[in-house]
């Protein structure tokens, strides 16, 4: 009985071309969409889960409040960790790991070389992690003062063919470092990628203040043991950290995040050095249109499926008259729809690998996959080809098989009107979902445009910035400073410690008026007299810095929303307590975002303290850009020889913030182009078959003296009329959505009608334009030769 089954199945394939090239087309697409959203996701809730203790591994966080302002930091105070190792029995081991980012390394031969993603870590890094060591000892490695691992890469780029092991580096171009392991690339899952790790107690040659529980310079790691209570681990370690430290200004809890959940559920947590971190509601939204274009795709064989239900019921009538069962024949109908998916498997899998290369572009996505078994990948193809097949059939299968003999072979079932309402709605549900996404990718889109071009409050244009990455060419920026005022087409010139956008550091103040027990934490920069002038700031009151004044060396600048919260109402004059001076108030900048758009405005003050200066910023003339920055190059040549120039257009680097959400507006514009194309092939299936037995009829109405263009009308109308209804619905259903995704972003675009209305037009075009082609091919039938026909 299989067989014979099977026999038909393939057979009514190959005599109904048309409708199985549709059906095939459309799954093969609508499971490829779904595998690769399927890689996508298990990817993303792939991350840390590499590590062999991954179930037991948190990373330990802060809660930091000063007076009301709360904020949660991924950074702690360099002892804690120890401490909680040694005194807390729970605690396997604790790890600490340092980002040092780019840093420059001076080779023996005196060529120096600028290394980017740079750790620090302690010797528990190997015990906690299970990060690979190639060479070297696990027991020993960073164990000690002065020591550095490398990866195969970097090893490679730094000594050529020479053994790294025991060759010696400048580390920041001036202090000594020895190589002594060679580890394994870390997995791309992994929020740590290192290209070189320093031992962690070299830092205290470079702080004063190192082993203070007072400063927060690292994040801390550590592993429980399989029974430990979280909760009681948590309460222990806060009783240890209160029996540390004194200061009540600063009140400080503790939360433990579990390490996988780092890489989608760290928005909250502020300095976080992961760099491909990503969000869980992006999860969510490409399980839904996974969900979305698996469902068009069996929405189209159920439609072409129902469509083509009478040319099948006679089949079904001479099947039941000789005895089959009702079951016997769902089971035929629901294995024919199965056997058509698995048609589709193989041609899903080509379209997979053939888009690899591009999802990755759109994702920025290095997908490694090395650490999943091949079965279980197999298993999930497979999974998702049964699920679309079975969900595609069941509905046809149960259709099909209650037709009754007598009425079937009477020919009485063409007069029912029940197959076609079961169309239109699932044409509606198709169109809905295909809009909702072309909603979904036009206000992602949109939403990318208006942070790239919402006003900052200052001017990034004709901006270019020198990053000054170490000690060296931070000791020189003065020196460079005034070689770059000196060439062509420069109109100013600033050292600061960031640049606008790049973010801030963060210190405690205590503002004139609030009481001794509430300070603040503060966004600070430090600058120099030209910086406002530089970046084009504009002053709501006062003044910016002088150098010609001294007595601004004890002065500050704030900004509005620092003058809004402070409360203060006259703030010219007053007084800003921070690191032990009094710093007076000569100025009000007007609000600027000195972060991305994703955050809100918040406090600022400036300081002419010597702090580090690590950028330098130049405004130039418009038509000589790339001519400055030549010419920069060349003083930075003769100010730092040797020094590795690392430059950028202010512009150009501002909308780098903004990169993860342009990829995700391109992979909803990539996956809502495909989905009205799954439409578009259920439409023209059911346009040709509409037509086909709609022939009498189009040739009757044409011999009475209707036009080709009213035929055409008469044939297309339907769609029009039920993509229409379908806008309505995705018109509410898209900006509940969107709406909801908008608010995780400090500033958003408002309601934009032409997103909706073009989303809605295209849709209706694409109906239109499809359903036409086919009724143009019906309306240009001689009436005589479709009369024949009938």
């Amino acid at each position: 009985m299989f067989a014979n089954y099977l026999k038909i199945a393939f057979r009514n394939l190959w005599r109904n071309k048309l409708y199985s090239i549709i059906n095939i087309s459309g799954l093969a697409l609508g499971i490829a969409v779904g595998a690769i959203i399927l890689l996508y996701i298990g990817h993303e809730l792939s991350f840390e889960r590499f590590h062999e203790d991954s179930d037991r591994m948190y990373r330990v966080v802060e809660i930091q409040q000063w007076g009301e302002v709360y904020n949660n930091v991924s950074y702690t105070m360099e002892p804690l960790g120890p401490a909680m190792a040694e005194s807390l029995p729970e605690v396997e081991g604790a790890a600490r790991i340092m980002q040092n980012g780019t840093v420059l390394l001076g080779l023996e031969d005196g060529t120096k070389r600028r290394i980017q993603q740079c750790y620090s870590a302690d010797n528990a890094f190997w015990h906690v992690f299970s990060f690979e060591l190639l060479r070297g000892n696990p027991e020993t490695a960073l164990a000690g003062k002065d020591e550095v691992v490398l990866t195969k890469e970097t090893a490679r780029k730094l000594f050529g063919d020479d053994d790294p092991i025991g060759q010696r580096l400048e580390w920041d171009g001036f202090h000594p470092v020895k190589v002594v392991g060679i580890m394994k690339d870390a997995p791309t899952t992994s929020h740590v990628q290192p290209n070189l790790v320093l031992s962690l107690d070299t830092q205290d040659s470079f702080y004063g203040w190192w082993g203070s529980w007072y400063h927060n310079t690292l994040q801390t790691y550590v592993t429980l043991s399989p029974h430990a209570d979280v909760d009681v681990v948590l309460e222990k370690t806060k009783a240890l950290l209160k029996d540390r430290r004194d200061e009540e200004r600063l009140s400080i809890d503790l939360f433990l995040q579990p390490i996988t959940d780092m890489h989608l559920h760290s928005g909250h947590i502020q300095y976080d050095f992961n760099p491909i971190q990503s969000d869980i509601g992006y999860i969510y939204a490409f399980a839904a249109i996974a969900i979305g274009v698996l469902a068009l795709a069996s929405i189209n064989f159920m439609n072409l499926a129902t469509a083509r239900s009478l040319s099948r019921a006679r089949e079904v009538g001479l099947r039941k008259v000789v005895g089959a069962f009702r079951g016997q024949l769902m089971m035929q109908f629901l294995g024919e729809a199965v056997i058509i998916a698995l048609v589709a498997l193989p041609i899903a899998l080509f379209l997979v690998e053939l888009s690899q290369p591009l999802f990755r572009s759109l994702s920025g996505r290095a997908f490694d996959f090395s650490f999943v078994e091949p079965w279980k990948i197999g298993l999930g193809f497979a999974a998702i080809t049964l699920t679309v097949g079975i969900l595609s059939g069941t509905y046809p299968a149960f259709v099909l098989s209650r037709f009754r003999p007598v009425q079937v072979l009477k020919g009485r079932y063409e007069t029912t009107r029940q197959g076609s309402t079961l169309r239109r709605t699932l044409v509606v549900a198709q169109f809905a979902l295909s809009i909702m996404l072309l909603i979904t990718a036009g206000t992602a889109w949109r939403q990318v445009e208006y942070l790239k071009n919402r006003p900052l409050g200052f001017d990034p244009t004709r901006r270019i910035t020198v990053f000054l990455n170490d000690s060296d060419t931070r000791e020189r920026g003065e020196v460079l400073k005034e070689a770059v005022r000196t060439l062509a087409g420069v109109e100013n010139v600033s050292l600061s410690y960031v640049m606008p956008g790049m973010g801030r550091g963060q210190h405690g103040i205590l503002p004139e008026g609030r009481p001794q027990e509430e300070p603040w934490t503060i966004n600070i920069n430090a600058v120099d007299a030209e910086f406002f002038d530089t970046y084009g700031m504009s002053f709501a009151m006062g003044r910016g810095f002088d150098a010609n004044r001294p007595a601004d060396s004890l002065a500050t600048v704030v900004n509005q929303t620092a003058v809004e919260q402070f409360g203060w109402d006259d703030p010219l004059g007053k007084t800003i307590a921070y690191r032990d001076v009094q710093l007076t108030v000569i100025g009000v900048v007007n609000d600027y975002h000195f972060r991305s758009l994703h955050s809100k405005i918040e406090p600022l003050f400036f300081t002419s303290f010597n702090m580090p200066r690590k950028v330098l910023g130049i405004r130039v003339e418009s038509d000589k850009a790339e001519d400055v920055m030549a010419a920069i190059e060349e003083k930075w040549e003769q100010v730092n020889p040797g020094f590795p120039f690392n430059a950028s257009y202010h512009e150009d680097w501002l909308h780098k913030l903004y990169r993860k959400d342009e990829r995700l507006a391109n992979l909803f514009m990539v996956f809502a182009g495909l989905a009205v194309f799954i439409a578009a092939l259920g439409v023209f299936g059911l346009a040709s078959y509409t037509a086909q037995k709609r022939t009498r009829e189009i040739g009757i109405r044409k011999v009475l003296g209707a036009s080709p263009q009213s035929v055409l009308t008469l044939l297309s109308k339907e769609f029009a009329v039920l993509v229409s209804i379908a806008m309505v619905i995705a018109w509410i259903g898209g900006y509940l959505i969107m709406d909801r995704w908008l608010a995780s972003f400090a500033y958003r675009v408002g309601f934009e009608f032409w997103v909706y209305g073009a989303a809605g037009l295209a849709a209706m075009l694409v109906a239109v334009v499809t359903a036409s082609g086919q009724s143009l091919r019906a309306a240009g039938v001689n009436p005589v030769e479709a009369l024949r026909h009938e």
